[in-house]
């Protein structure tokens, strides 16, 4: 937990710092109002940093600072004013750090110097320099500044720290070394990590103009020119270390993202798994009867939905959903609504205990679904034809919910549009729906499909049509349901040439066999 002392005399100012310190680092903060009850303070409790007014009532000439000092404990001095000759006299004290307290801004200023010490401490930095009195002077210098700093007076002892040290964020390469130059070192150094990882500051009292750039090229951050002022120092080391903490967020984010990204795939997939799992993959063999279909999502998750399931001995259902939009809240919609179709296709007879279940019309299945899956719920809506089959009888009773009507293509080619129904599924029975029942002759078919068909768009930004896809039904009337599905998608494909639809693609075809024609079920996916 952290402690902080502020030695203050101002009781605004101190009030004002004590409840922001504590609001931002939790802790404990005291107050001392004097130097001779900062003393008492510093005698009973272990302080990881005072913070102090240059001039208190007890201390008016600044004696506070060699006192307080004396205790061991990092200093930062607040203060209104301060000449040059000032401001150098305290830092050759060995203060951290100080803050002009009469600016507006003082209170985030203290925050980001508390914040910083507290960074410096876990900050490894390492100092080649060949001069001992210069190593001395910039290791004294950092340690001010609370770094942890390592030495080293030639390029092989720098290499052997470094390597020892794995934690090492700067160092500060010397140009003249004994042993290898300092541009060398760096070059070595850079081999073991990427700017990205280690600041490199190359320094020299040397006048060549070029040197700074041959530092650049060899891998280093920056230059500092000697000699240079302790301050200027502490101002480049904190923009290179600042400089590496955005990039190890923003590569800590990244990380968080790929895996965040890679959860989401494995999501993704195992749903789209499922949703393709709903599919009419396997069907009974129904005499007379054949269905084929084609399915392919514009996206993992689709928003369409297609399928043809049996309600009983002597009806077929078929449908082809579309959802308003695409991606998961459009892919788990299309999901509830076919399995709420499915489930009130029929209802049990009313009558005491009767096994027998009730045939829903198309115009009742619309209507329950518009309850159940009202706009204003999902912010979403639905289109959908639903038809029932009456197996025996080759009749179809149909329903067209502000999607594309289905086409019925009679054997001779003449093809009608299916358009009865309603408006879209949402509108809580605003418009009311109607069903039309028609009948199916060997050779007749009745093609549903999505907007996805009839939207699909060429390389001149053409659309597919509804026209040509009538032309493409009316010329292959005589095919059978597989050939009338093949012969759709291969249009699609040349049409698009095999561009990635910009909607889900629907198709489902149901036809009365013509006798001796297989009455097989099947379909595909791509």
């Amino acid at each position: 937990m952290k402690h902080i002392l502020l030695v203050i005399a101002e009781n605004g100012l101190a009030t004002t710092l004590q409840e922001a310190l504590q609001d931002h680092f939790g802790g404990e903060v005291h107050v001392a109002e004097s130097l001779q009850t900062a003393r008492t303070a510093l005698q009973w409790c272990s302080y990881s940093l005072v913070l102090t007014d240059l001039r208190l009532p007890d201390a008016p000439h600044g004696e506070c600072i060699d006192a307080l000092l004396q205790t061991g404990v990092p200093i930062i001095v607040l203060t209104s004013d301060l000449s040059s000759e000032g401001r150098q006299e305290l830092l050759d004290k060995g203060i951290v750090d100080y803050i002009f307290k009469d600016e507006p801004q003082v209170i985030s200023d203290v925050i980001q110097a508390i914040e910083r010490t507290d960074k410096n401490r876990e900050t490894a930095i390492l100092v080649v320099d060949a001069n001992p009195e210069s190593l001395a002077s910039i290791t004294l210098c950092l340690q001010r500044y609370l770094f942890a700093v390592q030495g080293a007076t030639t390029g092989t002892q720098a290499l052997q720290l470094f390597d020892a040290r794995t934690d090492v964020k700067v160092v500060i390469v010397e140009a003249d070394l004994p042993d290898m130059d300092g541009m060398a070192l760096c070059s070595r150094l850079r081999k073991r990590k990427a700017r990205n990882e280690l600041a490199i500051i190359g320094v020299s009292a040397a006048q060549e103009g070029s040197l700074s750039a041959r530092f650049l090229k060899k891998g280093a951050n920056d230059f500092l020119t000697k000699p240079f002022q302790r301050e200027e120092l502490y101002a480049r080391l904190l923009q290179n270390l600042d400089t590496l903490e955005v990039i190890a967020k923003k590569e800590q984010l990244l990380r968080t993202i790929q895996k965040m990204n890679q959860r989401m795939q494995r999501d993704l997939e195992a749903a789209a798994e499922v949703q393709q799992r709903l599919l009419p993959y396997s069907l009974p063999e129904i005499p007379g009867i054949k269905t084929n279909w084609y399915f392919q999502p514009c996206e993992q998750l689709a928003g369409d939905a297609l399928g043809v399931f049996k309600i009983d001995a002597e009806h077929l259902g078929l449908y082809v959903l579309d959802v308003s939009g695409h991606g998961v809240p459009a892919a788990l919609l299309a999901v509830s609504a076919v399995q709420t179709l499915q489930l009130h296709a029929t209802s049990p007879e009313s009558s005491s205990g009767s096994c027998n279940s009730i045939l829903h019309t198309p115009q009742q299945v619309m209507e329950l679904l518009d309850r159940e899956f009202p706009l204003e719920r999902f912010d979403k809506f639905l289109t959908i034809v639903y038809g029932v089959l009456n197996t025996n009888s080759g009749c179809l009773q149909y329903s067209v919910a502000g999607h594309p009507p289905p086409f019925l293509v009679h054997r001779d080619g003449y093809t009608e549009v299916l358009d009865t129904g309603g408006s879209f599924v949402g509108l809580g029975g605003a418009i009311p729906f109607e069903s039309r029942t028609v009948c199916l002759q060997p050779g007749d078919k009745v093609v549903f499909y999505s907007d996805g068909v009839t939207e699909m768009v060429n390389e001149n930004g053409e659309e597919y049509g509804l026209q040509r896809l009538k032309q493409m039904l009316e010329t292959h009337g005589r095919d059978s349901v597989d050939e009338c599905i093949e012969t759709v998608r291969r249009s699609l494909d040349e049409f698009g040439r095999r561009r990635v639809p910009r909607d889900d693609i629907s198709l489902l075809c149901v036809g009365r066999a013509v006798l001796g024609a297989s009455s097989k079920a099947s379909g595909s996916l791509r």
